[in-house]
């Protein structure tokens, strides 16, 4: 009859249930939220059996009259039984369950496996927010090594001195005499040189900023995105038009401030995703640590 009434308070707790056993305190399982620990490191949600010394849940006398389908002064009797064999040297030890001494309570493995099924230790996910982050840095330093070459060529070229016009003066002294009016046969190819001269200084002058790339427009982190074939998306809704779907967005943000939430194309419809990767697995894990906030959410992978 012990193993009977252990098997009792391991069922009630696999259910997340409370258990109060008179004259000993309460046994209950209780949610602790996932804990960040760095960018990609997170521990886990997991659920965990607390003891209390106050009651908390169903008293073990009922459910053994319930289950047993007996009075209360037989279930009591069975209870002081149970009690009795449980106990050894100050250690209170519920098969199955875990052992209780000195007000601290140590699960047992095979019911933290059951309650726990991804585990308890830190792990690490992916987030497509670091891929676009890094993807964001390159192409800022990009276009700040562009706009800083412009400036320092620019410079250059403006305190480089522009030869035009003692260019010009020296052709008219070689081919023109000394004479107050030149022969007008000499003076046309003087002003044909002069001409070019120019025409060249002028393209010596505007080719740097020909040849300066423009800064590329930023992505639209707001804008409707279309699927990729292999990703896995952990999906919080699909519908019917933008603006509920972005009403959608804003209202997960409200439950999870730093949530990455994305609007995609899902055939004529729109779907919102909270995490996208190419590891299912990764998907799995992210949807195990958030699904005290958002149970309602699945994965869809794009074929």
């Amino acid at each position: 009859m012990v193993n009977e009434i252990s098997k009792i308070i391991y069922n009630a707790l696999l259910d997340g249930e409370g258990v109060f056993l008179p004259g000993i305190g309460s046994l209950s399982v209780e949610r602790r939220k996932p804990v960040r620990l760095s960018g990609n490191k997170i521990i886990p949600a997991i659920r965990q059996v607390v003891y209390t010394e106050h009651e908390n849940g169903v008293s073990l006398i009922d459910e053994i009259a319930r289950i047993g389908e007996t009075d209360e002064e037989r279930a009591a009797m069975l209870y002081s039984e149970w009690r009795s064999a449980s106990y050894a040297d100050g250690t209170l030890k519920i098969e199955g369950v875990g052992t209780l001494t000195d007000e601290t309570f140590t699960i047992d493995e095979s019911l933290n496996a059951l309650l726990n099924p991804h585990g308890t230790k830190p792990v690490k996910i992916k987030s497509h927010g670091d891929t676009v982050l890094y993807i964001f840095a390159v192409i800022c330093c990009l276009i700040a090594g562009c706009v800083v070459g412009y400036i320092i060529f620019g410079s250059i070229e403006k305190d480089r001195p522009v030869v035009t016009e003692p260019a010009v003066r020296t052709v008219a002294e070689v081919a023109v005499p000394d004479e107050p009016e030149a022969d007008p046969a000499i003076q046309e190819p003087v002003k044909e040189a002069v001409a070019e001269q120019t025409e060249t200084a002028a393209v010596r002058t505007e080719e740097p900023a020909k040849t300066v790339a423009k800064p590329a427009p930023a992505a639209d982190s707001n804008a409707v995105r279309h699927t990729v074939s292999g990703n896995n998306y952990l999906v919080l809704g699909v519908f019917s038009i933008e603006e509920n779907a972005r009403k959608a967005i804003a209202a997960a943000k409200k439950k999870m401030p730093d949530v990455d939430c994305r609007i995609y194309y899902y055939s004529d419809k729109y779907m919102v995703s909270i995490f996208d990767s190419t590891s299912l697995k990764d998907c799995e894990i992210y949807k195990s640590l958030t699904d005290h906030i958002f149970p309602d959410v699945w994965i869809y992978t794009k074929k």
